[in-house]
């Protein structure tokens, strides 16, 4: 501690017990106490002469006591001296202090508690609100963080802005700059953006509607307008709820006064989400913000994921008169299917029947592109196999209610399974079909040659090529991979020569 820091505690020690009655008695030993930071000693002192003072004199006093202990660090003497004030007299200024000991104690719970009584007993809250609102953020209290700020910017009309913005609102750094930072409106949205880091998509939806019917407009730009509604959009987009989110990507289209790139950008996503239900909304963004040029397609390398039910076909003749069954058992899947080609940034191209195709597109077309593709289509691939033999216990258990024969129940089960083809090269991309009808696809011998190899896949199984083995031959994919036997390497329908094969048996 500086000797000015020093100075100025010793003065307010001396004028503390100027203002006691027998406070010349004792000075010079508080002060000699006070100087060796005998706290104890200190405050044995000062008790003794106490006792013919009033309760508003008392807190004073137990309240500088606290402050002198505060500063030097002895926060449990600082502690117990203002519970003491607040015993002879219950102020906020009090439980401010009460506060702050607790905060640098890290008593985060019973330091809020103390900051709100200050808050509702001072008029003048400003730095209680600015303290509390930095607890919340600590503690990921983001419920309680935005209702702080938002009363903060509603009392005195300024933005709480105290946190580094190293995250972007929008995905282009010029939109970005474009916002007023010192705009309370743009200062929440940062909030959202950064809970939409931490939290799930639901909580930023909750939070962003609790701002959404505040008392009066709370996004003062089109801009700040912009970017509340593209947060949405994301987690919107996030919990695959497609129609709200169209919602939100149309509000931004709708807007005066933002760019235009910003507006072509949300109608493309609208009309993406408007269609989710019906196309895998990757493929939709691909058709709406691609140039001309791409739209009409091109030959890039991608990764083809073919996957197909064994046994459904038995399963689905048992069940001929009782058609909500098979809708119980393919929906949930079909379902699943999706978010999980879509968690590793594959698109699902179409259903066919009780399979579909996907594809894996390397955002670069170079090496680093091709491993990171390949190895998100053998995770999606494993995952696939998980979730579908997860749930055949429960779909085991609906079918053998509505089958009489126990003993071919079992043995449907057992025929039932997942079948997966896996390989990688060059294909065709892009739209095709006629005036009326097209459909954004991938072709060539490729997208062929992995459809025999999902043909050879018996149920739990994963079987690719050797250029997809040459990619993730080194990692530990949990599961041992092994090497198709050789006279099965011929064995592929219409598609000459001989292949060298790999598989992967997920029930193991």
């Amino acid at each position: 501690m500086s000797f000015l820091n020093k100075m100025q505690e010793s003065a307010a020690a001396t004028k503390l017990l100027a203002s006691l009655k027998s406070g010349k008695q004792v000075s010079t030993q508080v002060v000699d106490a006070y100087m060796k930071k005998d706290f104890n000693r200190m405050i044995s002192l000062i008790e003794q002469i106490l006792g013919e003072e009033p309760d508003n004199k008392k807190a004073d006093v137990y309240h500088t006591l606290s402050n002198l202990c505060y500063t030097s660090k002895n926060y449990l003497l600082a502690k117990e001296c203002i519970n003491k004030a607040l015993s002879f007299s219950k102020q906020g200024k009090f439980f401010e202090t009460l506060g702050d000991i607790l905060n640098t104690t890290e008593e985060y719970d019973d330091a809020i508690k103390a900051y709100n009584m200050a808050g509702e007993m001072n008029k003048e809250t400003e730095n209680i609100y600015l303290k509390l609102i930095k607890i919340y953020r600590l503690k990921a209290n983001y419920t309680s963080l935005v209702d702080s700020i938002w009363k903060y910017v509603q009392k005195y009309n300024k933005p709480y802005w105290a946190w580094e913005t190293t995250v972007y609102l929008f995905d282009q750094e010029t939109w970005h700059k474009s916002l007023n930072m010192k705009s309370p409106g743009t200062a929440l949205c940062f909030v959202l953006r950064e809970v939409m880091e931490t939290q799930k998509p639901s909580v930023v939806i909750e939070m962003s509607e609790r701002l959404s019917v505040q008392p009066f407009p709370l996004f003062g730009t089109p801009l700040e307008n912009a970017a509340y509604s593209w947060i949405r959009a994301q987690c919107f987009v996030k919990i695959a709820a497609y129609s709200k989110a169209a919602e939100e990507w149309y509000k931004i289209s709708q807007l005066a006064g933002i760019p235009d790139e910003l507006k072509r950008v949300a109608n493309a996503e609208w009309r993406a989400n408007e269609l989710a239900g019906h196309f895998d909304p990757l493929i939709l963004r691909n058709i709406y913000t691609r140039e001309q040029t791409a739209r009409q397609g091109q030959f890039m390398k991608a990764i083809i994921l073919i996957s197909d039910i064994r046994g459904f076909s038995r399963f689905s003749y048992e069940f001929r008169h009782a058609p909500q069954v098979i809708l119980q058992f393919l929906q949930p899947n079909f379902d699943a299917s999706q978010d999980i080609i879509a968690k590793y940034n594959g698109m699902l191209d179409k259903y066919l029947g009780d399979g579909f195709i996907s594809f894996f597109i390397p955002e670069k077309q170079d090496e680093e592109g091709y491993y990171k593709a390949t190895l998100d289509a053998m995770k999606a691939s494993i995952d696939l196999q998980k979730y579908f033999n997860s749930q055949l216990p429960n779909w085991s258990d609906i079918w053998k209610r509505n089958l009489d024969e126990t003993t071919f129940h079992q043995l449907l089960v057992d025929q039932v399974g997942l079948g997966i083809g896996i390989h990688t090269g060059f294909v065709f991309v892009g739209e095709v079909g006629t005036l009326k009808r097209k459909q954004y696809t991938a072709l060539g011998n490729v997208v062929n040659f992995t459809a025999r190899l999902q043909g050879k896949a018996p149920r739990d199984h994963i079987v690719f090529s050797a250029p997809i083995y040459e990619y993730i031959k080194s990692l530990d994919l949990e599961y041992r991979v092994e090497e198709m036997p050789e006279e099965k390497y011929s064995d592929l329908k219409n598609i000459p020569g001989s292949y060298k094969l790999y598989y992967i048996k997920c029930n193991s």
